[in-house]
């Protein structure tokens, strides 16, 4: 069974700051992963790369067996792939 979603060395700079170097994994159909670590670590700038938001310099994406590198976020998301943002509820 091939990946549903396949980072591969994304990597992202931002001037002299390296975020998300180096970063590779697979997500299967219907499997649900968690991405943890400190403040600061590239958690939001790797999701950003994959989602389209941002650029990455090195790596790729890909998503249902087609490579998403250099397509907008809203052309990724026509083809299934977006993000979602957590809002917190109000009592």
């Amino acid at each position: 069974m091939s990946a549903l979603l396949h980072v591969s060395k994304i990597s992202k700079r931002f001037e002299a700051l390296s975020r998300s170097t180096a970063s590779s994994f697979e997500v299967q159909q219907g499997e649900r992963v968690g991405l943890i670590g400190p403040n600061g670590s590239g958690k939001s700038t790797l999701v950003n790369c994959i989602c389209g938001a941002l650029q990455n310099e090195q790596g790729s994406v890909h998503f249902d067996g087609h490579a998403v590198d250099g397509l907008a976020a809203h052309e990724r998301t026509h083809r299934g792939l977006a993000r979602s943002f957590q809002l917190p509820a109000r009592s």
